[in-house]
């Protein structure tokens, strides 16, 4: 079900916002994954806003996916691949041409 006029609570009312087709289908699929109606998505994404946090699970850069990446192997290097030692550039690129 598109949300083409979704709205949101704010401290002092409610806001309506215009979104597209595409937007409304990826807010839709953003919330499904978290459990979340798209109401409290969104509240959830103003909310981290507000306080100067980056809402959980939404990377926009790359820079960002390489930050989060590194901080996640520094926390749990028990979950990086073990390489074998003579592994190379060739193991990597073995089926390009």
């Amino acid at each position: 079900m598109p949300y083409s006029n979704s709205k949101m609570l704010r401290r002092n009312g409610t806001i309506s916002v215009r979104v597209d087709a595409k937007t409304a289908r990826a807010l839709e699929a953003q919330a499904k994954a978290r459990g979340l109606s798209v109401r409290n998505y969104l509240q959830h994404i103003a909310a981290a806003g507000r306080n100067g946090r980056k809402s959980a699970g939404i990377i926009s850069s790359g820079k960002e996916l390489d930050a989060e990446l590194d901080e996640f192997f520094a926390n749990h290097p028990e979950k990086l691949p073990v390489l074998p030692k003579d592994f190379s550039r060739a193991d990597i690129y073995n089926d390009h041409d």
